[in-house]
């Protein structure tokens, strides 16, 4: 004669299929019940900030959001699952029905030994946006309805921080740990790991390129990989772009005059090369284009080969890229400040956009700088929206291999990267608001570490701390600027000094 009410959301049928999963082919039980409650829970205490600890999923009861007097009168709690539910119809893609969705985004999750669900960034970036979306949608009605939207702004807000890490982070796995229980101590316990994770990061890129000062002295926290990030920041430059767009401007033009199979030569001031007619294909030989930016930095791009098949684009082979700038003082030699080699320069058209990748090797002023680099770059029809995405390889001095992943739009601020040693990634998000000034912010996906930057150097606020350190919104932990963290718990450990 018992009787329950359930509330069915897409969360309950994703804590449904986690459940059934954990029970794999024994008998059901409440614990297994109770396990995926919780970190349904936790996924969503993870994206919105909302306190879900001590809750049942099925006891949260999900307004009617499309009536902003009912929105304005939920709690924050029925909020968060309401614009998680709402977030499968944002999410929905092109012929999906809601259960494609339900189905798409329950198979994209999983349960790992630990109890913490496990997902790519990619997938959890898509969700995570889909839940922005809700959000948003959600504070308008709150506020429609006469209700206080703080709440609901504020998730927005966490949402998107956690939504830049994910996409950060792309196809590497993220694990986000279940709701804790009241009075749990396992947000300081995640934020542990995240020290640990950060700290082998960081010191596996300290051994491998030598680069130091996330801290003071005037350094920011990019300078990690200062040398390498400027090389790779020269070749999305002005002068580069400008160089690349002249040689396959011409290349295309030469192309267009081109009408029979035969040779013409090009010879002029910024662009050389031969082009060669063959049937459908053209190929061009021994190309160089050289630019100037008004401060005097020069490019000068070459490649010994490419083809092209007359659509606008050519694939180039045997690139080299050089980057010179003015010396210190005036009459001082120039100073080359990067060097690209033994590359290729492919393109192609998705999508009415541009699409050109370079893969090569990148040498910087240091002869022990040199890295393997692949940069995609899409040039989109929309002018100004060019963007990019660059992994750069490193050859490791540890057991790890490094890499750095960044991406951005072309000449704008390095804006999103994240560091992958072995198994373990942290993502960087920097969200300047001039020139060395704003905020960043480390993460593993569940973990938010925050710095503000000002002038390049790391703000400290009154206490002495450097960093800020979040779970949901919910502070675990603070770093002084000497690298001692303490957790929420009373307990402290030190970063390497090499960071600071």
């Amino acid at each position: 004669g018992a009787s329950a009410t359930v509330n069915i959301t897409p969360a309950s049928d994703l804590a449904t299929n986690l459940a059934l999963a954990s029970a794999d082919t024994s008998a059901l039980t409440a614990a297994d019940v109770e396990a995926a409650s919780s970190q349904v829970l936790g996924l969503i205490q993870t994206i919105t900030g909302a306190d879900l600890s001590g809750q049942d999923l099925n006891d949260i009861a999900i307004p009617d959001v499309s009536d902003s007097a009912d929105a304005a009168a939920a709690s924050e709690s029925s909020l968060a699952l309401a614009a998680f539910s709402a977030a499968i119809i944002a999410n929905q893609g092109d012929g999906e029905t809601v259960g494609d969705v339900i189905a798409r985004v329950n198979a994209s999750l999983s349960a790992d030994a630990d109890g913490n669900l496990a997902a790519s960034g990619t997938e959890l970036s898509s969700l995570t946006n889909s839940v922005v979306t809700a959000l948003t949608t959600v504070s308008a009605q709150v506020t429609a309805g006469g209700g206080d939207s703080s709440a609901v702004d504020a998730a927005v807000d966490n949402a998107e921080a956690i939504e830049e890490v994910y996409e950060t982070i792309g196809d590497e796995d993220v694990s986000v740990p279940p709701v804790p229980e009241p009075g749990s101590t396992a947000p300081a316990d995640q934020t542990k790991a995240f020290i640990s994770t950060f700290s082998n990061v960081v010191s596996s890129a300290l051994a491998t390129t030598g680069a130091a000062g996330a801290g003071g002295d005037g350094q920011s926290a990019t300078e990690l990989f200062a040398t390498e990030l400027d090389a790779v920041a020269a070749l999305n430059s002005g002068p580069a772009t400008a160089a690349s767009g002249a040689l396959q401007d011409a290349g295309n033009a030469a192309v267009a005059d081109l009408t029979e199979d035969d040779t013409v030569t090009i010879d002029n001031e910024s662009v050389s090369f031969s082009l060669t007619k063959a049937g459908t294909v053209f190929s061009i030989a021994d190309a160089s284009s050289t630019q100037t930016s008004a401060d005097g930095t020069v490019v000068v791009i070459s490649a010994t080969t490419g083809t092209s098949d007359g659509a606008g684009v050519f694939s180039l082979e045997g690139v080299t890229m050089v980057t010179t700038t003015p010396g210190a003082a005036q009459g001082d030699d120039p100073v080359t400040t990067q060097t690209f080699t033994a590359g290729t320069l492919n393109g192609a058209v998705v999508d009415g956009n541009t699409v050109t990748t370079f893969v090569g090797t990148v040498n910087g002023t240091s002869a022990t700088t040199s890295f393997g680099l692949n940069i995609v770059y899409t040039d989109t029809v929309a002018a100004g929206s060019d963007t990019y995405t660059a992994t750069i390889s490193f050859a490791s001095a540890t057991a790890d291999d490094l890499s750095l992943r960044l991406s951005g739009t072309v000449g704008e601020d390095i804006s999103n990267y994240s560091v992958t040693a072995g198994g373990d990634t942290i993502a960087f998000t920097a969200t300047p608001t001039a020139v060395g000034t704003g905020t960043v912010v480390f993460s593993d996906g569940t973990v938010l570490m925050t710095l503000s930057l000002e002038s390049g150097s790391v703000v400290a606020d009154q206490a002495g701390n450097i960093a800020v350190l979040t779970v949901a919104g919910v502070e675990t932990g603070t770093v002084s600027a000497n690298g001692t963290v303490t957790y929420s718990d009373g307990s402290i450990q030190s970063l390497p000094a090499g960071i600071f």
